[in-house]
C-alpha cells in the first residue's frame, strides 16, 4: 500500500504529524487584523482615509472592522488585505485611537 511506503520513507512521519492541523484548517492559520471603530470614529471621511492607508500597505493579511457601538464585525474585501507593520498600526491608531488595532 502507498501509505506504508510513505511511512517508511525518512521524513514521512514528520509530514504525517503536520497533517491533522491542515485537514481541520484549509490554509495555514490565518491571521487577521481587527480594527475597532469607536463611535467617534464612525465618520465617512475617516473610514475613507483608513481604507486609503490600508491600500498603501498591500499584503496577505485580511482586515476586519469591529464597530463598537453596533457590536458588528465587518470583514473588508481582499482589496484591503495588508502587510502588518508597526508603522502602519501606529498610523491607524493615530487615526482611530490607542489600542484600536489588534492582530490575531
Amino acid at each position: 500500500g502507498a501509505a506504508t511506503a510513505a511511512a517508511s520513507r525518512p521524513g514521512g512521519a514528520a509530514e504525517a504529524a503536520g497533517s491533522p492541523a491542515q485537514s481541520r484548517e484549509p490554509r495555514a492559520v490565518e491571521q487577521r487584523v481587527f480594527v475597532k471603530i469607536a463611535p467617534h470614529a464612525e465618520k465617512p471621511e475617516l473610514l475613507a482615509r483608513l481604507k486609503q492607508l490600508l491600500q498603501e500597505h498591500p499584503g496577505p493579511v485580511a482586515t476586519v472592522l469591529f464597530y463598537e457601538q453596533q457590536q458588528k464585525l465587518l470583514a473588508l474585501s481582499d482589496d484591503y488585505r495588508i502587510k502588518p507593520s508597526p508603522t502602519l498600526f501606529s498610523d491607524m491608531e493615530k487615526m482611530l485611537g490607542e489600542g484600536t488595532v489588534k492582530i490575531k
